[in-house]
């Protein structure tokens, strides 16, 4: 499993328990959706894993160690997901390396995450068949059960995440780098892979960084102030580069700049684009699209297929999609959607009980019994029906 290999390699660190208790990963992002651009061999590509884990017993049914909800100190938890991103090895793919982001749930809250239909994670039960590297037969069930977790509920959360990046601008990221360069002199059309390889040859280990979001944040309201100072809020002063290079920058700022063009669409000059297209993202362009066409199969059947509207994605990646037109489309779809949420045939929401049902038996799939650690109504009335039922059979 691919966990083994990143741990005996010592590229990873999660929790002793994942190495055997993970029960289902997937590739996600633009691999799931059919729009990753896998042309140049020599490229490392960079996937993102969502998938889920069952935990020691007692994490789960923390009575069974005598802890008092409410009372004292809590023993160990699996509340929120295992998370470690940017992790890369240097030997896959031929030498030429891959990346890897991982967010690995508690099972119980992963049901919880898809129960309330969060766009990536519902995605994560929906990827196609040879995205899904790992799965046991509890993953397989849940899987084969994906449709119990869909329900009216997804208009409301993928239309928020739809929408949202009309919103997101990635301008203040376009804008810091922009600085950052200008100050630093860095030759037009360095692009993240640039720095990359940059990286590597100084033998900087981005894996043990794991707070990327955070720091990418503190980071970039220092340089925002920093360079708004310095350079009297210009933007992107015309210079002629004094032949600096990457090797010239220290390793501290190499890692800045890695960070700050992390924060920025992947493998762009962010100086030109940004001027060129003042701002305008078109990877969040491309996910306003992909979660409009994925919540419209929902609401029709339930079902969706990620990669059912991938031409148009990797057109819109492309650029050959005005913004305003693709708002257009989005804004006369959401009316269409509106319509096809009143007359869709989903439940208002999942049915909880069934669901419960499922997690149980994944549960004592894992576990064994858990006559122990939970009681259930109308468990005694269920047992006396299959005692009459046995009865019945031999009389």
């Amino acid at each position: 499993m691919l966990l083994d290999d990143l741990i005996e390699k010592k590229l990873i660190n999660p929790p002793q328990f994942l190495r055997t208790n993970t029960m289902y990963m997937t590739i996600m992002g633009s691999h799931a959706y059919g729009v990753a651009d896998t042309s140049d061999k020599t490229k490392m590509p960079d996937y993102d894993i969502y998938g889920f884990a069952i935990p020691p017993k007692d994490y789960i049914f923390p009575a069974l160690r005598g802890e008092i909800a409410g009372f004292g100190k809590r023993g160990p938890t699996f509340d929120k997901p295992w998370q470690q991103h940017h992790v890369i090895d240097k030997e896959a793919n031929g030498g030429y390396g891959k990346e890897w982001d991982f967010q690995i749930a508690n099972i119980v809250r992963y049901f919880e995450l898809c129960r309330n239909g969060n766009p990536n994670w519902i995605d994560s039960l929906f990827t196609p068949v040879n995205c899904v590297i790992h799965s046991t037969a509890v993953g397989q069930l849940v899987r084969d059960n994906r449709k119990l977790f869909i329900s009216k509920k997804v208009w409301a959360t993928f239309r928020g995440y739809a929408f949202s990046n009309i919103h997101k601008t990635a301008t203040k990221n376009y804008v810091v780098v922009g600085k950052f360069e200008h100050a630093h002199k860095i030759p037009v059309g360095i692009t993240l892979d640039d720095v990359k390889s940059q990286m590597f040859a100084r033998k900087i280990d981005l894996n043990v960084i794991n707070d990327y979001e955070e720091f990418a944040d503190v980071l970039e309201e220092i340089e925002l102030r920093r360079y708004q100072a310095n350079l009297g809020g210009l933007l992107f002063p015309e210079y002629e580069p004094t032949g600096l290079s990457l090797d010239m920058l220290s390793e501290t700022e190499i890692i800045q700049y890695f960070f700050l063009l992390k924060a920025c669409p992947k493998n762009m000059s962010v100086r030109k684009d940004f001027v060129a297209e003042k701002g305008s993202d078109t990877k969040l362009m491309y996910h306003l699209f992909r979660l409009l066409d994925e919540v419209e199969q929902l609401l029709q059947n339930g079902e969706m297929d990620l990669q059912r509207g991938k031409d148009a994605m990797k057109a819109i990646r492309r650029g050959d999609w005005k913004e305003e037109d693709l708002i257009q489309w989005a804004q006369e779809k959401e009316h269409e959607l509106d319509i096809a949420f009143t007359n869709c045939k989903l439940p208002d929401e999942p049915d909880e009980m069934t669901l419960k049902k499922l997690l149980l038996e994944c549960l004592e799939m894992h576990y064994g019994s858990l006559e122990k650690a939970i009681s259930l109504p109308g468990q005694e009335e269920h047992i006396l029906r299959q005692i009459a039922q046995l009865v019945a059979k031999y009389n």
